[in-house]
């Protein structure tokens, strides 16, 4: 774009800077930069951090190259030539030393692009391997795909070839440019027509992860990623195809669009919207913040297991504080009590003691009353805690006002906002708390003639006495339990601990026979 005007690059500089500003701003409050270090976060690989300082490392260079070539044009300007009028002074009629910075500017260029097919590339195939693994097709494994192996080989052709073809056209600035457009711009293209098939079958994907009881967090995140991947192919359109335009044009004998100023900048203009935009979107994704860590809230883990650390950080590295956040009032809890437990159940559950409050639900009185079985990961809640629809349990600071009941305890009546002690009322409840279209059995409101006394807690939810042993405690009307869990083994251990496409620890799972295990 050597023969543009200054206020292309202008925009450029600017717009870039900008996208500079808003890196170093959110890896700040993404993690403040630990993610930069090589051993940064439990279990991550070199994967990860090729990852991430291929995609940090082109965000200044396109910084470098709009600013160099800023101060080049406003340092040469414009020139009157007869015939021409007045135009951005031609490469030719530049000083010795601008001459010479172009090719390292373009090398900056070229170099930075190719960074960026590495990364665009390798998020295409990480949806592409997903979707074929979820779905029972193709390798189980990442790193023994063939889609790693095809970013393996396409990360070299872009991160080679782009500066190649800047070094062999060297000798001429606007053929060089021209060339390294056209080519970059139609890997680009190529990889960004590939990735709608992507975004058209992500909802379907969405559903069948809903359907098998992936956690509700890991599905709100892919849903708004889903958002976020929209916007950023449509300004990866933006971005190469005015760069395409200019390149193809650029080869061509009697260029025509290169000739007309209007026709160069506002093509220019809108390559540097697309390519910063579409930036921003890939930073997003890349390093997604935990704003709910961030809040205060802290998920509980289940028995046995250790809770991925959210948002890439290393374990144990955010910060946990006070909600700002009450629970509703006590009056508005119903007690329940807990049916009798088959001794199957009991027997797979040998630290299960006192009363369950498998039947209590986010909304602080509604009640699905269903029992859990050996097949539903159990996860300890302390009272007071802030419990999701799904069973993801939060912890939550009690409020100084909250006062021990030892009569509620004894009538089976769970006050969560008393601040009961953990070993007097120990609770267990599933991680995966059913669905409304999974309540199968409801429970009927009883009078309670001894609670009559202790004010609100009058109410009883008790199993209808016909309650079968489904997954969730009432009968399954289409499969078994076994028959559920089988299903649930569909969805990739890379879907259920998904942080971002380039969080991949290979340390999750393992395959056995095609099976997760």
């Amino acid at each position: 774009m050597c023969h543009t005007s200054p206020s292309t690059f202008l925009v450029w500089s600017l717009l870039s800077s900008t996208l500079f500003v808003f890196l170093v701003s959110h890896m700040w409050a993404f993690d403040r930069f630990r993610c930069l270090k090589w051993g940064a976060g439990s279990g991550s690989g070199a994967f990860k951090r090729v990852m991430t300082y291929t995609y940090l490392l082109s965000v200044p260079l396109i910084c470098t190259y709009s600013i160099g070539f800023t101060y080049i044009k406003y340092s040469e300007g414009w020139v009157d030539l007869p015939g021409l009028g007045v135009i951005p002074k031609p490469y030719q009629f530049w000083t010795p030393l601008h001459q010479r910075m172009v090719f390292p500017l373009y090398m900056l260029f070229s170099v930075a692009w190719g960074l960026e097919i590495v990364t665009h590339l390798e998020e295409l195939c990480f949806w592409l391997f997903l979707l074929r693994s979820t779905s029972g097709q193709g390798e189980t494994h990442w790193f023994r795909s063939p889609h790693f192996k095809l970013w393996c080989v396409g990360s070299l052709l872009g991160a080679v070839g782009i500066p190649l073809v800047t070094v062999f056209k060297r000798q001429d600035p606007l053929q060089a440019e021209a060339w390294t457009f056209l080519i970059a711009s139609s890997g680009s293209l190529l990889l960004t027509l590939l990735f709608l098939p992507v975004l058209f079958g992500f909802p379907s994907f969405l559903r069948r992860l809903k359907a098998e009881g992936t956690q509700r967090r890991v599905v709100l995140r892919l849903c708004h990623f889903h958002d976020i991947n929209i916007i950023r192919v449509s300004f990866r359109f933006v971005f190469v195809l005015p760069l395409f335009v200019l390149g193809l044009d650029g080869v061509l004998p009697n260029p025509v669009v290169n000739e007309s100023l209007f026709w160069t900048d506002i093509l220019a203009f809108a390559a540097a919207l697309g390519c910063c935009s579409s930036s921003v979107m890939t930073l997003l994704i890349f390093f997604p913040r935990d704003l709910e860590a961030e809040a205060g809230y802290r998920e509980r883990t289940t028995h046995g297991s250790i809770a991925p650390t959210e948002a890439g950080g290393p374990a144990g590295s955010e910060k946990r504080g006070p909600i700002p956040h009450r629970p509703p009032r006590p009056d508005s809890v119903a007690s329940f009590e807990t049916p009798q437990l088959t001794s199957s159940w009991q027997d797979g559950n040998r630290g299960y003691s006192g009363y369950s409050a498998s039947g209590y639900s986010a909304q602080f009185g509604m009640a699905h009353n269903e029992p859990p079985n050996s097949a539903t990961p159990m996860v300890r809640v302390v009272p007071g805690d802030v419990v999701e629809e799904d069973g993801t349990a939060f912890q939550l600071f009690h409020h100084p006002d909250h006062v021990n009941s030892t009569a509620a305890l004894k009538n089976n009546q769970v006050d969560l906002e008393d601040g009961l002690a953990p070993e007097d009322m120990p609770h267990i409840l599933p991680a995966n708390m059913p669905s409304p279209q999974h309540k199968r059995a409801r429970p009927t409101q009883q009078w309670n003639a001894n609670a009559h006394s202790q004010g609100p807690y009058q109410q009883r939810a008790v199993y209808p006495p016909h309650a079968g042993r489904g997954r969730f405690g009432g009968p399954s009307p289409s499969a078994s339990a076994p028959d559920v869990r089988a299903s649930r083994l569909t969805v990739h251990p890379m879907v259920r601990n998904y942080r971002s496409p380039i969080d991949l620890i290979d340390s999750y799972y393992q395959t056995s026979g095609g099976n997760y295990v």
